[in-house]
């Protein structure tokens, strides 16, 4: 998504409102199961000074992915902010440099890089999400199962030394 910026480049200091939609590469989620149900909104401002553009925007995306404990097939909105400086394409110096070609910029890569930072390390269907049992797989949020409980106290009888005892006779 080209953001023109012609006029604040022409108002050096003054900042100017922009919201747009800015489409989302899917290819940079796939690692981690998720896509992009739209483009991501994007509603901020910028200025313009001393061949510098800052820019500072809040970001909306829906993201449909699955939920960490349970599995389930989820849509999870995700906002941040974000804030970033382009420079003009001949002062540049690095390929990471996000830049400003003569009165345009392109907020894809920076909005794609600020979602890859932004993505919660876990997704839950719901903040209380029980999860999957471990022994019999069923959904906890849906049946309950005594499992658990029972493989515990298995457990507790093995680790007991006693219990070698039980079985002579």
């Amino acid at each position: 998504m080209l953001l023109n910026i012609g006029k604040a480049k022409l108002n050096e200091g003054k900042p100017f409102v922009f919201e747009c939609k800015v489409p989302i590469d899917d290819s940079l989620l796939q690692d981690r199961g998720y896509s992009t149900k739209a483009d991501a909104c994007v509603r901020g401002e910028y200025l313009y000074k001393s061949e510098t553009l800052m820019l500072k925007a809040q970001v909306e995306v829906k993201l449909s992915c699955f939920c960490d404990n349970c599995g389930k097939a989820i849509e999870k909105s995700i906002s941040f902010d974000m804030a970033e400086e382009f420079i003009e394409d001949y002062n540049s110096n690095s390929s990471e440099d996000y830049t400003i070609h003569q009165i345009t910029i392109d907020l894809d890569r920076p909005v794609a890089d600020n979602l890859l930072f932004n993505i919660p390390s876990r997704i839950l269907c719901k903040q209380d999400c029980k999860g999957l049992c471990s022994v019999c797989g069923k959904d906890k949020n849906l049946y309950s199962c005594n499992c658990e409980q029972i493989a515990l106290e298995e457990q507790k009888l093995e680790q007991n030394p006693f219990n070698k005892l039980k079985n002579r006779r």
